[in-house]
């Protein structure tokens, strides 16, 4: 008797089975339904036609169900979509990027023509590239005459080819460049220009190009000629006046230094009271006017930067009298008093100038006369600090109207 089987639809021939092998091993069968057929035949070698049948289910695993592959294409199909949204906000932030940087660029662009300064732009070997409009009307050249051409076509005849080549050398270093230039316009009409130049770096920080920006400063120049020489001019005025009141002053000073002479000789005589105090006054009036003399002398010291003032021993008391005598003439015509009123604490001997200092009491006082019709000028004398070699005094004239005070140290 022997066995013989076979998987129906899967299996061509049948499979003998002996003794030994009593059982059927099918691996990765895929899922579906299947029907294992098995025949016998007796000892005389009759088979059995009919022979049993077994029907077998195979059930696919859960990742390859129907509703595992639904799963997969619910899945894909949100991968796609999520892609293709992705997609279209990477193309429209894309397109918005596109957008503001053209609208930026065409900002820059329109900045750069309207601009009131002259812009250019070279290669790195300064063969021009780009210039705006306001270059094109300050020189003169169009556009299509100025781009490939070197930038130092306008230059005028000042600046040579070794300097422009030094230039360019140090741009190329990554330095800029600031200065005043003398250009020439197509016509050849001479201009002047304030430049600065320096270099365009790309991304990785290499230089790629160079930019120009330029501003005519013809006028300017014009103006600070015309000062030059209006200075110069006005230096020259003001050296002549003072060469003219130093050679009058020392004109008029000769006969001055006489008068003060011969009344100082005069007063050494026998002179009545009268004739005394008239000869005294002349003197006194003389070396005033010898001190105006000199303050025109100092006028053409200040102005040249070489004014001194004295510190040499001098009486308070005796200056203040001074300024009595020579003002009494005056005082008396103008029917007024003259009073001085000198501060206890100031002391009367000092060191300074003298004679500046009368002349600043004399002004003080003729300003009160000028103001006061009638009663009485007072001259006060005050110090404003003090210390052991040194104070600082103040002098204020009264009238009917108070005038503004003169600190003298």
């Amino acid at each position: 008797a022997s066995d013989v089987y076979k998987r129906q639809g899967f299996d061509q021939n049948w499979i003998k089975a002996d003794a030994s092998m009593r059982f059927a091993n099918y691996m990765r069968l895929p899922a579906g339904h299947y029907t294992f057929r098995v025949k016998a035949s007796n000892s005389n070698g009759v088979w059995n036609e009919n022979g049993a049948a077994i029907n077998i289910t195979i059930l696919p695993p859960p990742w390859k169900t129907w509703w595992a592959y639904l799963l997969y294409s619910v899945a894909l199909l949100t991968i796609f979509a999520k892609y293709i949204h992705w997609q279209r906000t990477k193309q429209k932030r894309l397109e918005s990027l596109v957008k503001a940087r053209t609208k930026e660029l065409a900002k820059l662009t329109t900045a750069v023509e309207q601009s009131p300064a002259s812009v250019m732009i070279t290669s790195l070997n300064g063969v021009i590239e780009y210039v705006n409009s306001k270059f094109c009307q300050v020189t003169g050249y169009s556009e299509a005459d100025a781009i490939g051409k070197n930038a130092i076509f306008t230059a005028s005849k000042k600046y040579s080819v070794a300097y422009c080549e030094d230039l360019w050398r140090r741009l190329r270093a990554g330095n800029e460049s600031r200065g005043e230039f003398l250009n020439k316009k197509k016509d050849g009409t001479l201009f002047w220009e304030s430049s600065m130049f320096s270099p365009i770096y790309s991304d990785d920080g290499s230089i790629t190009h160079f930019l120009s920006v330029r501003e005519d400063i013809t006028e300017r120049k014009t103006m600070e000629t015309q000062l030059k020489t209006a200075k110069k001019t006005a230096e020259e005025a003001t050296q002549t006046k003072s060469d003219f009141l130093a050679n009058m002053s020392h004109e008029i000073r000769t006969p001055m230094n006489a008068i003060i002479g011969m009344s100082h000789l005069a007063l050494q005589t026998e002179l009545s009271r009268k004739q005394k105090d008239y000869v005294n006054k002349i003197n006194t009036a003389a070396n005033s006017l010898l001190g105006i003399i000199n303050d025109i002398l100092d006028f053409s010291k200040i102005e040249a930067g070489k004014m001194d003032m004295e510190a040499v021993p001098f009486s308070l008391s005796e200056t203040l009298n001074d300024v009595t005598q020579l003002m009494m003439v005056k005082i008396q015509e103008q029917g007024l008093e003259l009073l001085i009123d000198c501060n206890v604490d100031v002391p009367d001997g000092l060191i300074g100038d003298s004679l500046r200092l009368r002349q600043i009491l004399i002004n003080l006082a003729n300003n009160a006369v000028k103001f006061t019709h009638q009663g009485e000028i007072l001259l006060r004398i005050e110090p404003i600090t003090q210390s052991k070699d040194q104070v600082t005094l103040q002098s204020v004239s009264y009238t009917h109207l108070t005038l503004p005070t003169t600190p003298y140290v």
